[in-house]
């Protein structure tokens, strides 16, 4: 894969099995570890540049010592940079969730039109939690939607609990240009 090429220096010992997908802050993918077959998945990061990367480093490496049952811990964070485009990347490896994600367990249970409601309540009850503990410890979640809750044997695992910085950043622009260009446009 052309897109991490830059990356395998710091990928030793993992192998790349699959593009999982694009969201505004990066792309991730699945990882599988050489030595025990495990999977993990790396979130790549595109930053605005070396200091802004250095910043969300910083605030990700804080945000690690967070600890939750329900939220996967950031094993490997790094940044590097693609030579090629000339782009900053901040990459962030934590474990994979063997799980289906919110949305696809809704849509699933909207085909049959009725959902179970235990269910409902161990996975909202999880997601409440995490939301109380994140704020406890001064963090927040703001990017809380259907694909970064993962729901398994009535526990749902929250991803992507990010830091501030991160939070209000989308590739290419930040929450202030991002605000500037929706009143553009008219959005």
């Amino acid at each position: 894969m052309k897109a991490v090429e830059h990356l395998l220096p710091n990928l030793e010992g993992y192998e790349i099995i699959e593009k999982l997908g694009c969201g505004a802050q990066g792309v991730s993918y699945k990882l599988k570890s050489n030595g025990d077959e495990r999977l993990f998945v790396l979130k790549m990061i595109e930053c605005r540049d070396v200091t802004h990367g250095e910043l969300i480093f910083e605030e990700l490496l804080r945000l690690r010592d967070v600890k939750h049952a329900y939220v996967p811990t950031i094993l490997e964070a790094f940044m590097s940079m693609d030579n090629g485009n000339s782009a900053v990347y901040l990459s962030v490896i934590r474990p994979y969730i063997t799980a289906l994600s919110m949305k696809e367990v809704l849509q699933k249970h909207f085909q049959k039109k009725s959902i179970e409601r235990s269910l409902v309540y161990h996975a909202f009850g999880c997601v409440l939690d995490v939301l109380i503990h994140l704020k406890s410890c001064g963090y927040s979640h703001m990017n809380l939607h259907p694909n970064n809750v993962f729901i398994s044997n009535n526990k749902a695992f929250v991803t992507d609990a990010w830091c501030p910085t991160l939070v209000s950043y989308a590739r290419g622009m930040d929450f202030c240009d991002l605000c500037k260009c929706k009143l553009a446009f008219g959005v």
